[in-house]
């Protein structure tokens, strides 16, 4: 079953990830699934409770009424979703919160470019790399 995602960004970062996906021809989607799979285990939560109670939720600082800030949306998979869920915990943030670091980060990378390039598999594949590793740590601990 697919997640829905939405992250609310300013408005000409938006429009340098519209630019970008369509210099490298991928979807802005793929793009964002493709920066919240991070190259280790060490990035991602490893405990058990997946809920935010204990993150502080951030002031708005936004006004609705500003026509400049753009949202991105995305599906995602519930694999895919758990991993932004554990990064996010991990750096006790809010998966937004995460995801607009991620971005900013993503359009100053050298090599955006070829992590774009994996298909949704390997995107996908990589997920389930990292959340069995979590799993198995768990298993040898008891």
């Amino acid at each position: 079953m697919k997640k829905q995602f939405n992250v609310e960004i300013d408005h000409e970062t938006v429009q340098r990830v519209r630019d970008k996906c369509g210099e490298l021809g991928v979807g802005i989607g793929h793009l964002m699934r493709c920066i919240i799979v991070p190259d280790d285990v060490e990035a991602l939560y490893g405990g058990d409770d997946l809920s935010f109670s204990d993150i502080p939720r951030p002031t708005t600082v936004h006004r609705w009424e500003n026509i400049n800030d753009g949202r991105i949306t995305m599906r995602m998979s519930e694999t895919e979703h758990e991993i932004l869920t554990r990064r996010a915990l991990r750096e006790e943030m809010t998966r937004s919160e995460l995801m607009r670091i991620l971005v900013t980060r993503a359009l100053e990378d050298p090599s955006l470019d070829a992590i774009a390039e994996q298909s949704e598999w390997q995107v996908e594949r990589r997920c389930r790399e990292l959340l069995n590793t979590i799993r198995d740590r768990k298993e040898c601990k008891q």
